[in-house]
């Protein structure tokens, strides 16, 4: 992991994803950094105390089980907020966030300021919004899709916002079933003209 000290790219990718629009206050002290491929960001990022916004690269995000298990929750690869769940209830996250490339985070600190936060209104509606959008994925994903090809496209389609399944192994864990399972709902798939094999074990729908 490594801070990226140059102020003009910082102010660059604040403006690129407009992150001050998140805040009343514009002249909070946010960072950028940059993880390598195999980092995990919790290493360095507690999100209960920093919030942080995932701008570039492509990360994968872990639950660990109370038996110590772990199962993949999500890749993502797209803007996101990570730090919002923490946030509102103050806890140690149970999730671990590992850069699948190298990837890069626009980070605040929330010492000194989260009370400041907690009566910003508009802060507090991005929040809600995040984490409302967070909700109606994982829950949707849980009670709507039934047959593995179900949850599969509705992996596709909701889940991952880049339409694409970058990993077979991975999605297994994601859909808790088997690679010969996996890898037969995605040749019939493709034969349905659903989705296209794009390169080893990536997929994307049409």
């Amino acid at each position: 992991m490594k801070i990226i000290k140059d102020k003009t790219v910082l102010e660059n990718t604040l403006n690129r994803y407009d992150i001050r629009s998140f805040f009343s206050d514009t002249s909070l002290p946010f960072s950028l950094y940059c993880f390598e491929k195999g980092e995990f960001v919790n290493n360095t990022i507690d999100f209960s105390e920093y919030l942080s916004f995932f701008t570039e690269g492509r990360i994968e995000i872990t639950h660990v089980r109370d038996d110590g298990s772990i199962v993949s929750v999500s890749e993502i690869s797209s803007f996101t907020v990570l730090g919002d769940l923490e946030f509102a209830d103050r806890l140690f996250s149970p999730h671990l966030v590992e850069a699948k490339k190298r990837s890069y985070f626009v980070v605040l600190p929330l010492k000194g300021i989260r009370t400041t936060l907690e009566q910003d209104p508009v802060f507090l509606m991005h929040m809600l919004s995040s984490v409302s959008q967070k909700f109606v994925s994982f829950s949707s994903a849980a009670t709507v899709s039934r047959s593995l090809k179900e949850k599969l496209l509705y992996h596709m389609e909701v889940t991952r916002k880049d339409h694409t399944v970058h990993s077979v192994i991975q999605t297994c864990s994601v859909l808790q079933c088997s690679k010969r399972q996996l890898l037969r709902i995605l040749k019939q798939l493709c034969d349905e003209d659903i989705i296209v094999k794009t390169g080893k074990g990536t997929y994307v729908l049409k």
